[in-house]
């Protein structure tokens, strides 16, 4: 019996240990930024900062949030794109207002032979972080997608590429579904020592009463 207490207590231990597992999977799909609800308008606030808000939402409430390292602008005529306005992007920073399970975005490049590398990474809601390294292509699209599962969801991208490649950013995709909670190990251990507890317990009724 003592020893059954004693890998119970291990349990406990190791459940409070161990942080709850969720995913974040990002990618670079073939084709475009996935089928989610675009964000397809656009509002500079500063020169470094912007928002995109739904098309067809008159009120433009904000439902992503932009910051730049160098000045941007939002062109006029129904082009859905954040503009670096002289010198090119080397980091953006995408944040939502609230979480997400899904954002897709385009990073356009300049054209010609430029080279290079994009670090992607996108954080859940207790500050963790899954990154990717992409290679920059200069003559196609660069789309990205990051995916949360698991109880997981995204609160924050950046993009970080190895040089001032990004012409403009486009093409913002959210999706806004409920993830399915994943239960903390910690919650699962101490459910697990309750039942041993609840067993121990019957066991040593039934040792009085055969006695």
């Amino acid at each position: 019996m003592k020893k059954l207490f004693g890998i119970a207590a291990a349990v406990v231990v190791l459940g409070m240990l161990s942080p709850a597992r969720g995913d974040i999977v990002i990618e670079q799909p073939k084709g475009g930024s996935g089928d989610p609800i675009d964000t397809l308008a656009y509002v500079k606030v500063t020169d470094t900062t912007a928002y995109g808000y739904f098309l067809g939402d008159k009120d433009k409430t904000p439902v992503v949030n932009f910051t730049t390292d160098v000045k941007l602008t939002v062109p006029s005529g129904g082009q859905a794109k954040i503009e670096a306005d002289s010198t090119l992007f080397t980091s953006i920073t995408i944040k939502p207002e609230t979480e997400f399970v899904l954002l897709g975005f385009e990073a356009n490049p300049t054209g010609g032979n430029t080279s290079g590398t994009f670090t992607v990474k996108a954080y859940d809601q207790k500050g963790l972080a899954a990154t990717e390294v992409f290679t920059f292509d200069a003559n196609g699209q660069n789309f990205f997608t990051a995916t949360a599962s698991k109880g997981q969801v995204i609160t924050l991208l950046t993009v970080e590429a190895s040089g001032a490649l990004i012409k403009t950013i486009s093409q913002v995709r959210l999706d806004a579904t409920t993830p399915t909670e994943v239960p903390e190990p910690a919650s699962i251990a101490m459910l697990g020592f309750s039942s041993l507890v609840g067993l121990g317990y019957a066991w040593r009724r039934r040792r009085r009463a055969v006695a």
